[in-house]
């Protein structure tokens, strides 16, 4: 797969590892265009929001949303064509066992919830790029493959409850939310840009995105830190400031969390790949 680098300070690369059963890509938040006939069957997930165009099968292409935490599923032998002119952090699981066909239909935008810490654990793994167990990726795939059949099985809207919180208004929190990254957001506040209580909101966001508003927030503000560390030479100090930590040592403890690294660990491996360039 090609994809094209957004302009800025340094280049931000792909990352890859092959596992046992699977070949894992971890792709940048960028912009791409892509035609690929993928001879395995693959899962994606999108960490963020992405909008641009695709076809699945054809060449017919059309307009798509795919919200922060959806998955999809291509089977093998299945034409992909996409582009986008953002992009966003995407997560490719290409299963490498021949008996590994999982579904014979092909879906996307699916908001399962199952499969959103799995991904948020091989998005560390690729990440850290250590060494991992086999037991852990075998548990890890199993619950991927798992996450298609449920798709695979389930009555039409069990697995994608958009119901009230629409495109148009996921797009008001989101861009309510990015407006206010070095700043303190509140459930409460993100509810009033709807009209809504705060119970209310958030069960709706829940429903649509498989996770509550505040997870959303923590993600979204470690998006981008992670940019800024890899993109500018901010201190680290300055860039948890930027980003609505109090500190820096909060950063620290909510990165090594979340993506099991730390800020200083990130901006290094970021300098190599910048030297290798």
């Amino acid at each position: 797969m090609t994809v094209a680098m957004p302009i800025q300070q340094r280049p931000r690369s792909a990352r890859r590892m092959d596992v046992p059963g699977a070949c894992l890509q971890l792709l940048p938040g960028a912009s791409y265009a892509v035609r690929v006939t993928p001879s395995r069957p693959r899962i994606g997930f999108a960490f963020e929001t992405q909008r641009g165009m695709h076809a699945f099968g054809s060449d017919r292409l059309k307009a798509f949303q795919a919200s922060a935490n959806s998955m999809a599923y291509t089977p093998s032998g299945c034409d992909i064509v996409s582009h986008s002119e953002t992009g966003g952090e995407y997560l490719i699981v290409e299963f490498t066992d021949p008996l590994a066909q999982l579904g014979s239909e092909q879906f996307t935008g699916r908001v399962i919830p199952q499969s959103i810490d799995v991904a948020r654990l091989l998005r560390s793994w690729l990440l850290q790029m250590d060494p991992v167990d086999p037991l852990e990726t075998e548990y890890a795939l199993g619950r991927l493959k798992a996450s298609v059949f449920e798709c695979e099985n389930a009555t039409n809207g069990a697995i994608e409850p958009r119901r009230w919180m629409t495109t148009r208004r996921l797009k008001i929190i989101e861009d309510e939310v990015e407006a206010r990254l070095d700043m303190q957001v509140s459930v409460e506040m993100l509810a009033r840009a709807l009209g809504l209580s705060s119970g209310f909101f958030s069960r709706a966001f829940k429903q649509a995105t498989g996770k509550p508003p505040h997870d959303y927030i923590i993600e979204r503000r470690l998006a981008r830190a992670r940019l800024l560390i890899s993109t500018s030479e901010q201190s680290l100090a300055e860039i948890a400031s930027a980003c609505g930590y109090a500190s820096q040592a909060h950063l620290t403890s909510q990165m090594r969390q979340r993506l099991g690294l730390t800020p200083g660990v990130l901006r290094e491996q970021s300098r190599n790949e910048w030297h290798l360039v």
